[in-house]
């Protein structure tokens, strides 16, 4: 004799309970935790297999501005749009997520400085070259990109986002909408 007790609705509950907690409600990528928490397990999974790792910060640029021409709404149908592009360009094993307002950062595995540059040279462009259309208002804006590779003998993850947040702040002092590196060296820019 034994008894049986249907937890569909219960498991379906609880899944909805873990994609709240680990998904941005607005944009889709994940939350600043969830992804704080993919981007040390893979720096430990890189560091184990030496395969290298990149991290990308990307800042939406003069994002106030956006708010405060076309309203909130508009913005946030902004920060929808732009990751929309950015995961139509990444690979199912890269992350994106939202660090803060319109921060986001997106880590890339098993992939290399060079490669990386690319990745984010093309986002930059994509985003350069989109519209969003918002209530027949065209919106376009651009993003600045700070990348970083991880050193195996000096990263953990704090020191990399350092690294990756330097570079994008160098690229946003050089007049934005660029690509900037963390060489390890100094930067370097992509046009």
């Amino acid at each position: 004799m034994g008894i049986l007790i249907d937890i569909t609705s219960r498991k379906n509950l609880e899944n909805k309970l873990r994609r709240r907690a680990t998904t941005d409600f607005l944009t889709g990528a994940s939350t600043r935790r969830h992804y704080i928490n993919l981007v040390s397990r893979e720096i430990s999974r890189s560091l184990r297999s030496g395969s290298p790792l990149c991290l990308i910060i990307m800042d939406v640029d003069h994002f106030k501005l956006v708010n405060d021409t076309y309203g909130h709404a508009a913005g946030d149908n902004v920060l929808k749009h732009l990751c929309d592009l950015c995961r139509s360009q990444l690979r199912v094993s890269d992350s994106l997520g939202r660090i803060g307002g319109e921060e986001f950062g997106i880590l890339l595995v098993d992939c290399p400085l060079k490669k990386a540059l690319q990745v984010a040279e093309r986002l930059k462009e994509l985003i350069a070259d989109s519209v969003l259309l918002y209530s027949g208002e065209p919106i376009s804006c651009t993003a600045s990109f700070g990348v970083a590779q991880l050193n195996p003998s000096t990263d953990n993850l704090e020191l990399l986002m350092k690294r990756a947040d330097a570079a994008l702040y160098e690229a946003k002092g050089k007049g934005r909408n660029l690509v900037w590196a963390d060489w390890d060296l100094g930067g370097a820019s992509l046009g």
